[in-house]
Formats: C-alpha cells, structure tokens, sequence
C-alpha cells in the first residue's frame, strides 16, 4: 500500500486530539481507572433498593457509525477553550480518515464502512455522546449514577419512593 495520509492518521488523530486529557473539559461519567473509579464510587449511597447493572459494550472499536462519531467528536471539539486548530478542520481531517480508510485482508483491499481501528480516546467521546443523546433518552427513570471506562459501564438506580 502506498504511504499516504490516511495510512497513520487514526492513531495521530487520536493521541494528539481526542484524548479527554488533552482538552479542556472532562467526558461526563468518564473514569481513567480503577482508582477514578474508587474515588467517583460512594457504597453508601447503595441501598436495598438501588439496582446494580453493569454493561459492557461488544466490539465497540469496529461498530461506531461514522457519521454519529463525527457529530461527537465536533461538539465536543466545539467546547474546547482553545479553538486551534478549528473544529472544521478537526472535522474535516477525521471525516477524510474514517470514510476514505481502506485496509487490507488477506491480499485483498476493504474500504471500512463503519468503526475504526482501536482508538480509545475517539471511543470515549462516541460513548459520552450515545450516552446523553440516545441511551438515557430511552428510559423514564434516569440512573442515580452512570461511571464509564471506555466500553464498560457501571449504573445505580434507584427504586421511585411512592
């Protein structure tokens, strides 16, 4: 395959913009590890009636719609302090890697028409956004708690007082 922009800029895409260090805001829920985690984590708030549930996302890396993720990536880009380099081109750099990003298998050539490859820090925000858009629009009794380590999530809910 010919050396080409689209051939490194996952992974330049995602060390130098998407990581959630490296912007001026902190992902909602996000946890960096397992003592985020403790910290963020209070067990006396779980009571009899709190419903425990934890879920873990199945090939989250290879299943992120394009056009879900770029509309992520640039709202989150748009609360950055710091506006260098602009959304649009921020944009228009991660539009050119995940739809022109091809591949090859087996001595045959994929254009990959979903997903990308392991990219936490794209990831994070994907979840962030599907988490506040989607996922919690879905149920009429919101969690007490949501915390999130990229594809795994830990939720609290607690039962309506009558």
């Amino acid at each position: 395959m010919p050396n080409c922009l689209c051939k490194r800029s996952p992974n330049q895409t995602d060390l130098r913009v998407c990581r959630p260090t490296s912007l001026d805001f902190r992902l909602p829920s996000y946890v960096q590890d397992t003592t985020d985690y403790l910290t963020e984590l209070s067990p006396s708030d779980i009571s009899e009636e709190t419903l425990l549930v934890s879920l873990d996302v199945v090939s989250l890396y290879t299943t992120i719609p394009h056009e879900d993720s770029i509309e992520a990536c640039r709202k989150v880009w748009n609360t950055r302090e710091t506006m260098d380099p602009p959304t649009k081109s921020l944009v228009d750099f991660l539009t050119l890697v995940l739809k022109y990003n091809i591949f090859e298998f087996n001595g045959d050539h994929y254009l990959q028409v979903q997903g990308t490859k392991m990219a936490p820090s794209y990831a994070n925000i994907f979840m962030g956004y599907l988490k506040k858009k989607q996922l919690l629009m879905l149920v009429p009794l919101q969690p007490h708690m949501w915390l999130r380590f990229t594809d795994d999530i830990d939720i609290q809910w607690r039962q309506r007082s009558t």
